[in-house]
């Protein structure tokens, strides 16, 4: 089969945000490979090469602060890499890039710089610490290489924290 993109039912929701708020936001999605169908009609299991999962949108003038990854065994070889990303579509950050924790299960986090896949913040293309500047960005998995076969799980926790008291420099978006 072809790579698909898969559109969690909690993409449609808006995306937390307050400017009042101070303390950060915390947003953690819980999905299951085998509840998703594609675009194209394909199931989710196993992750194939460039399958896209749509997971939340993010607000503009969000500063992204960490992020984490917990999977199960999505792969029963060792070929699985998986992305966690920040993007519109067009301009993409990282979070974790090509993470081969899915080959047996585990669980990253960016607070951990020894972390699998994980891109440092002062990496031109990394997502933590970057300022959401529009509101067409959203959070992604995508399968940067595909499973060798179905794993024994199929579970995806992902989380992600970002805030809105940003420095006077940092508001890019103007509504």
């Amino acid at each position: 089969m072809a790579a698909d993109t898969f559109t969690l039912p909690n993409y449609a929701e808006p995306a937390l945000y307050s400017r009042s708020n101070l303390a950060p936001i915390t947003r953690t999605v819980k999905f299951a490979l085998a509840g998703l169908t594609g675009a194209a009609g394909s199931v989710a299991d196993p992750i194939e090469t460039g399958d896209v999962f749509k997971i939340f949108k993010l607000p503009p003038d969000v500063k992204i602060l960490s992020g984490a990854l917990q999977v199960g065994d999505l792969d029963s070889a060792a070929s699985l890499t998986l992305s966690l990303v920040v993007t519109n579509g067009t301009t993409t950050k990282y979070i974790f890039n090509a993470s081969t924790i899915g080959q047996a299960g585990g669980s990253v986090t960016s607070r951990d710089a020894a972390a699998n896949g994980f891109i440092h913040a002062f990496s031109a293309n990394a997502a933590i610490g970057w300022v959401v500047d529009n509101d067409n960005y959203y959070l992604a998995l995508n399968g940067t290489a595909g499973a060798a076969g179905a794993g024994a799980d199929d579970d995806i926790y992902v989380e992600i924290q970002y805030t809105s008291a940003l420095e006077s420099n940092e508001a890019t978006f103007r509504t």
